[in-house]
């Protein structure tokens, strides 16, 4: 019998003591994620008459950062946005998908700020399909998001306003027929 209660008080000890230990790192672990990962916002202006009020587009409207082992999808928001709130380092590209109108792609690089603890610098470029990687078109923008102690958020999200291009026209008007006995007359 006393074997049995010294088993039992150390395991009770033991799990007492697993259970203080994850309670004290769970805090830390639920900052670790997000010191790592940059906070990404997407911005859709209008833009004179192609899309003068943003708020028309589908709801179906959203946008996919992509590299070779991940994908993160956004959908719109009702502020005309795309979040996307754990960007981890690496490099992206960004892609809207809208019923109505064509967005071009955009690189964006996340990289880690050397000698800043919980700094993520974002550049954000304009590329073109078919082009290689390492071409770099117009900067669209930029900026650093940080963390700051104590895991508090010290600046906002990085915001990058990307436009459409054009409008998409699914149907073509074309000319009426004309018969070869009007065009003889």
């Amino acid at each position: 019998m006393l074997r049995r209660r010294t088993k039992v008080t150390t395991t009770s000890s033991t799990s007492t003591t697993i259970m203080r230990l994850s309670q004290l790192a769970l805090p830390l672990l639920s900052c670790l994620p997000a010191s790592l990962a940059a906070h990404i916002v997407f911005n859709i202006p209008a833009t004179g008459s192609l899309l003068p009020n943003p708020s028309t587009l589908p709801p179906s409207t959203h946008a996919t950062l992509f590299r070779l082992d991940k994908t993160i999808s956004a959908p719109i928001t009702r502020k005309n946005t795309f979040d996307f709130p754990n960007v981890t380092p690496g490099s992206y590209l960004f892609t809207v998908q809208c019923r109505d109108y064509t967005f071009p792609p955009l690189r964006v690089d996340v990289t880690a700020v050397t000698g800043q603890q919980g700094s993520e610098n974002v550049e954000v470029w304009q590329t073109f399909w078919g082009n290689e990687w390492g071409n770099k078109g117009e900067n669209r923008g930029s900026g650093v998001w940080t963390i700051g102690e104590a895991g508090q958020l010290s600046t906002g999200p990085v915001v990058i306003e990307t436009k459409p291009e054009y409008e998409k026209q699914y149907y073509e008007e074309r000319q009426g027929c004309e018969s070869p006995a009007r065009r003889e007359e």
